[in-house]
């Protein structure tokens, strides 16, 4: 296969390669995305120059017809050899007939090609929101410019871990020694190494069992940003400790001194990361993503809440407005009353 396609996804998602039929025409790689949350079934074509247009279309049609039914949303990624952009040109009305009637839509509106020529389609749903940001830029290594995308999908949903604590702070230590030397009192001394090993630790357990019994907890595994370190988590650690020896008395200069001079430095830190992960970012694209991505950056987040100038009755409207949706539910739903007659 001539055609060459990368995909850079997050750790979180991953895709499985299927088995699909093979097709005399054109050479093809399919491929699901294993996120439940919002499927994605990837397709890359390749059409030799040299196959015939007529007899390529046939059997691109015929596996057109195959993947749209599918619920999940569908990414078909083609290389056509076909001036694309040239109605007269042959099998363009073929193609763009064929667009129509599967309610596909191609998102490619600049030339692919160094001679002008629109010859690589990015291909969705109509409805679909998956694709965005398609550009094109010319490559060392190809005639073909690198067509370029972003590809969304839904967050993925966080992995929770079990963890398996103790609750010591309010133990009783002097009772905790008690229990322990009593049990102990009854290990058998003329037994062999292993066994009175096995009953030593059964009687310290079970007496820690007793009094700080084993609880678990759900802790949610989130992902970790880019810009995130080793340095980042050593301080956040040290800040952390810091403050749990200032919180109980909340009175000692000292120690509240020590733990805001090391929140400070985590945020520096933080702060550092953040900038040096960015001017990675921003040197290693082109002028016109760098543009973008900064405009991202700097751009001010849109306004969700309607204009008003009185936080109170802007939140006061919100009530009755849910209020009157609810009652006017209420009011929709048939009243009837069954009379039950116990015998």
């Amino acid at each position: 296969m001539e055609a060459v396609s990368d995909c850079y996804t997050s750790r979180h998602i991953q895709f499985r390669k299927t088995t699909s039929k093979q097709y005399d025409t054109f050479e093809h790689l399919d491929f699901k995305s294993t996120q439940t949350s919002r499927p994605v079934r990837v397709v890359i074509i390749y059409r030799p120059p040299t196959t015939s247009v007529q007899s390529f279309f046939d059997e691109f049609a015929t596996y057109v017809n195959e993947i749209v039914v599918t619920r999940q949303d569908i990414l078909i990624v083609v290389d056509f050899n076909l001036p694309c952009e040239l109605n007269s040109a042959p099998g363009v009305k073929v193609l763009n007939d064929m667009l129509a009637e599967n309610n596909l839509k191609q998102h490619v509106t600049e030339p692919t090609h160094m001679k002008g020529h629109m010859l690589d389609l990015v291909i969705t749903h109509s409805s679909s929101s998956i694709v965005s940001s398609t550009s094109a830029y010319p490559s060392s290594i190809s005639d073909h410019y690198s067509v370029v995308f972003r590809l969304s999908s839904a967050s993925p949903v966080p992995t929770r871990a079990v963890k398996q604590l103790r609750d010591i702070r309010g133990l009783d230590f002097v009772r905790l020694e008690t229990d322990i030397s009593s049990r102990l009192a009854s290990v058998d001394t003329t037994l062999d190494v292993n066994t009175m090993v096995g009953q030593y630790e059964h009687a310290v357990l079970s007496t820690i069992d007793l009094h700080a019994p084993l609880t678990v907890r759900m802790k949610a595994c989130r992902r970790k940003e880019p810009w995130y370190n080793d340095d980042i988590h050593e301080a956040r650690a040290l800040r952390r400790a810091t403050e749990k020896r200032w919180r109980p008395t909340k009175l000692e200069l000292h120690c509240l001194q020590i733990f805001v001079e090391h929140r400070t430095a985590v945020n520096n830190i933080i702060k550092r990361a953040k900038c040096a992960q960015y001017e990675s970012v921003l040197s290693s694209l082109d002028q016109r993503t760098c543009f973008h991505v900064v405009n991202i950056l700097l751009k001010p987040p849109g306004i969700i809440l309607p204009q008003s100038s009185n936080t109170e009755a802007l939140c006061n409207d919100f009530a009755t407005y849910f209020a009157e949706k609810t009652q006017g539910i209420r009011m929709q739903i048939p009243f009837s009353f069954n009379v039950c007659t116990i015998i």
